[in-house]
């Protein structure tokens, strides 16, 4: 790794450069990097379409700088490199390919039918050697981002040869792919194996859409994801409060892609996992799970795409792997929104030490599915899945609260019926009767009976003996109860 070499870009007009550090190299918004490579392996940049590409004026053109650094901590020794700039008013775009895979151009491309993009993108592969030399395959890999793409392989000896549609090569030699989320292949492969190493190989790319496109002639050394048949488990019932999802699903494994090499498989125990979460549609509108318009969720670069065009739908988790046992990682997700559909998609990380079966521990390449021949990445097949109605966490505070209620609600019913039943033996015990009519009063019995002794007593004090004419000052009402 002494003799990796990265290439930075810079570009600005003409009459601005002057204002600018235009020195290209490493910065704290890391967006001026071309791409990374080993001699003698090449490295292939489009400026058109890049986010270093100058669009000059009519009065003003564009200058473009170019910086290469060896890594930090380089033994002081010479690296020899090379550099090419092609310039075609053809359109086409020359690729050198050589052993090991590379990315075109460095960086996803656009095709589409309108003004504002090419409507195809024509690649010229130059030829690899002398007429009779051995030959080598051409093994090219479609990665769709985002709509519908397909590159076509033009004849061997096609005299159109930047529209390989009009001239196609014969045999199916062709990669489709496009939006979706249960596509059939993650990402869409074909091998060149008659390539004439003293002729040129022509491809060119159609549709509307963002893709990335690989090449390579046969590299030995590169190894791929495999994920497990069995789909990613998941269940909404486990969750203990709230709207959730808890997710499980098995390891991946390693494996070189040349059969050249020993095909035995490694667990990968240091892999990461990106989840991806896309919001589908109601439960209460829509039966099924609805993808969002022209999104890819099968591919790392298409989830990728869509949780950067479109973060409302898209929820991401980045998830450390079971490093332990079977390898088998369990997540639970508890902020979803309810009654709503999900498309889930897990992506495996395996970076340099997860290829070795080591566990993850390069700064920058854990979760990092840019860095192209460094980092492994592989979608798992996605899983459609409807979160129920949300659940409603009291807490222990307002069972407290409705018993406190309960009780001062019968206490003030206990009382009311306590006080209700005292009023009513206050009123019978005391109940007040008027007895004048039956002419009970001393006077009269004076009248009547004189000194005779009479028959009635007095019911309170007040008289002494038999002067009742005589009455105390503590006398009291007669009264009756």
């Amino acid at each position: 790794m002494d003799d990796m070499l990265t290439l930075y870009v810079h570009s600005c007009l003409k009459s601005k450069c002057g204002l600018l550090n235009v020195v290209p190299g490493p910065n704290s918004h890391h967006n001026n990097v071309a791409g990374e490579f080993i001699p003698p392996d090449s490295l292939t940049y489009f400026i058109e379409g890049g986010e270093n590409e100058c669009t000059p004026t009519p009065t003003d053109n564009c200058i473009y700088y170019l910086g290469l650094y060896a890594q930090k901590g380089t033994t002081s020794r010479n690296i020899p490199f090379g550099l090419k700039v092609y310039v075609s008013n053809s359109g086409q775009r020359t690729v050198i390919v050589n052993d090991h895979k590379m990315l075109v151009g460095g960086h996803a491309q656009v095709v589409c039918a309108t003004k504002e993009c090419n409507k195809q993108l024509s690649y010229v592969i130059p030829s690899y050697g002398k007429k009779g030399s051995a030959k080598k395959p051409l093994h090219a890999e479609l990665e769709v981002c985002q709509g519908n793409v397909v590159i076509e392989t033009c004849a061997t000896k096609a005299s159109i040869t930047d529209d390989c549609e009009k001239n196609p090569r014969p045999g199916g030699k062709a990669l489709a792919s496009g939006s979706g989320d249960l596509a059939s292949g993650h990402v869409v492969e074909m091998t060149l194996d008659d390539v004439d190493p003293a002729s040129n190989t022509y491809m060119t790319a159609y549709g509307t859409g963002t893709f990335k496109f690989y090449l390579d002639r046969g590299c030995l050394d590169c190894k791929e994801l495999v994920v497990p048949t069995e789909d990613v488990k998941s269940d909404t019932s486990s969750v203990a409060e709230g709207v959730g999802l808890s997710l499980s699903w098995k390891i991946s494994t390693i494996k070189h892609v040349s059969p050249q090499k020993n095909n035995e498989q490694i667990k990968a125990l240091g892999a990461n996992y990106i989840i991806y979460l896309v919001e589908a549609g109601k439960k209460a509108e829509t039966e099924k799970a609805i993808p969002p318009p022209n999104a890819v969720l099968y591919t790392p670069c298409g989830l990728q795409t869509l949780a950067s065009d479109q973060p409302q739908l898209t929820k991401t988790l980045h998830v450390n792997g079971n490093r332990d046992g079977d390898g088998v990682t369990e997540v639970k997700i508890d902020d979803l929104k309810p009654s709503t559909h999900y498309i889930v998609t897990v992506v495996a990380v395996c970076d340099e030490n997860c290829q070795k079966g080591d566990v993850n521990q390069i700064a920058g390449e854990a979760f990092d599915c840019d860095k192209t021949g460094k980092v492994l990445c592989k979608a798992y097949k996605s899983i459609k899945t409807v979160t129920g109605t949300k659940k409603v966490a009291y807490g222990i505070a307002p069972p407290i609260i409705i018993t406190i209620i309960l009780v001062v609600c019968c206490s003030c019913v206990g009382l009311f019926i306590w006080k209700k039943r005292v009023s009513n033996e206050q009123r019978e015990q005391y109940q007040m009767q008027d007895v004048s009519a039956l002419n009970f009063s001393l006077d009269s019995l004076n009248k009547s009976n004189k000194k005779k002794a009479s028959r009635y007593e007095p019911l309170v004090g007040g008289y002494d003996g038999d002067d009742f004419s005589a009455p105390q000052d503590d006398a009291s009402l007669i009264t009756h109860f």
